[in-house]
């Protein structure tokens, strides 16, 4: 029997029932390959990042261009290293060695291996390098109140911080004297008197002492006049105590209905800056110092149009020549006026920051610019307003 039923023969299912499965089984492998393609769909797009934004292109800033060396400015730019010592500490203009240009004798500044050192001596006004310096005097920090100098006679004499005074030669920095002071604040009133070869050293309110330089004799004396308080000399020599004839109480012109701001005079000619009682219209009044009356007035708009809206500010009157200062976008201006008809002579630029000192030689103008803990010095000609150099500006600590 067994072998019957292995003999057997297997009994083929109905054809119909064949199809049937067959296309039962192609239609669940159609749904499962649908179904896998609509997950694979799904996984697809659940897994794919998100498109990255547009890119815009921004343009770069410009570069940031810092000069290298010496500023571009074409005139000469003094020494190497070299900075005006203090604003309180006036440049001297003075024919140093004898060539007919002039020179420039005072206390300035050399970067040297990036210490300010103090020193005393004279630039020359052709070449614009040093002649002749004296120093160190201590670093700037400590000498900047304390180094005072003054020039009278072919002779420059120089104290410093530390109580020393030293008197040179001029013309070849030779140290003919050298002696020792109490007073530590006499550095700042060291005063050229008005006549003879003497200097003042002291306060201006006691006894100091008078200095010959020419025969070096030294003798205790009060304050001379030019000396004392504000009072500033017909000519600068060097030191904070200038001549000042600014604001004297007794030179203000009689001017009825006008409020003067403030007024110089040189004892010959006087200006007065200010405006009409109740008017903003700044106006300039010429006058005579001696009879205190009215000689010409002028509106600042008509003289100067660009400095009605630049902060005008009257600097200084020497010579019968009166110099006012504003500022606009072309930088620091210093403009001349003649004292004795209100014509106006120049307008010029001072390169750089604000000038924090003006002094008035024979023939230059010079301008102590404050640019950091750095004071270049503008030197101007007096007659044309022209550029002549800038002293400063090329040590390369700044």
């Amino acid at each position: 029997m067994v072998n019957q039923l292995l003999g057997r023969e297997r009994r083929d299912a109905p054809a119909v029932v064949q199809a049937g499965a067959i296309k039962v089984g192609v239609f669940i492998a159609m749904v499962v390959m649908v179904a896998a393609g609509a997950a694979g769909f799904l996984l697809t797009k659940k897994q794919r990042p998100s498109a990255p934004p547009a890119i815009v292109e921004v343009e770069p800033p410009p570069a940031v261009v810092r000069p290298e060396g010496k500023p571009k400015l074409p005139v000469p730019m003094g020494p190497e290293n070299f900075y005006w010592l203090d604003q309180y500490v006036s440049p001297v203009g003075v024919d140093a060695n004898g060539d007919g240009v002039e020179d420039v004798a005072g206390a300035f500044i050399l970067v040297e291996h990036g210490t300010l050192n103090a020193y005393v001596g004279v630039v020359d006004g052709k070449t614009w390098e040093i002649v002749w310096k004296d120093g160190p005097y201590g670093d700037r920090k400590k000498a900047m109140r304390g180094t005072g100098v003054a020039v009278k006679g072919g002779r420059l004499m120089a104290v410093n911080v530390l109580g020393d005074a030293h008197i040179f030669d001029l013309k070849t920095g030779e140290k003919l004297s050298t002696f020792q002071f109490d007073d530590q604040d006499a550095a700042r009133w060291i005063c050229a008197t008005a006549g003879g070869d003497t200097v003042y050293l002291g306060n201006s309110w006691s006894t100091g002492q008078l200095i010959d330089l020419k025969t070096l004799k030294r003798t205790k004396a009060p304050a001379p006049k030019e000396c004392r308080g504000e009072q500033r000399r017909a000519m600068d020599t060097g030191d904070v105590s200038k001549k000042q004839a600014m604001n004297e109480t007794q030179a203000a012109p009689k001017i009825e209905r006008f409020d003067g701001k403030s007024w110089f005079h040189d004892r010959k000619w006087g200006v007065m800056i200010g405006a009409p009682r109740g008017s903003e219209l700044i106006e300039l009044v010429g006058f005579d110092p001696v009879k205190r009356s009215e000689l010409w007035r002028k509106a600042l708009a008509e003289l100067v149009p660009e400095a009605v809206e630049g902060k005008p500010q009257a600097i200084d009157l020497v010579n019968g020549v009166f110099f006012l200062a504003y500022w606009d976008d072309g930088g620091h201006h210093v403009v001349a006026i003649d004292a004795a008809t209100g014509e106006k002579k120049w307008d010029a630029v001072s390169p750089g920051a604000r000038f924090t000192n003006v002094t008035v030689s024979a023939q230059r103008l010079y301008l102590v610019t404050l640019e950091w803990d750095a004071m270049p010095v503008n030197v101007l000609d007096l007659q044309s307003g022209t550029l002549i150099a800038r002293l400063g500006g090329t040590a390369s600590r700044y």
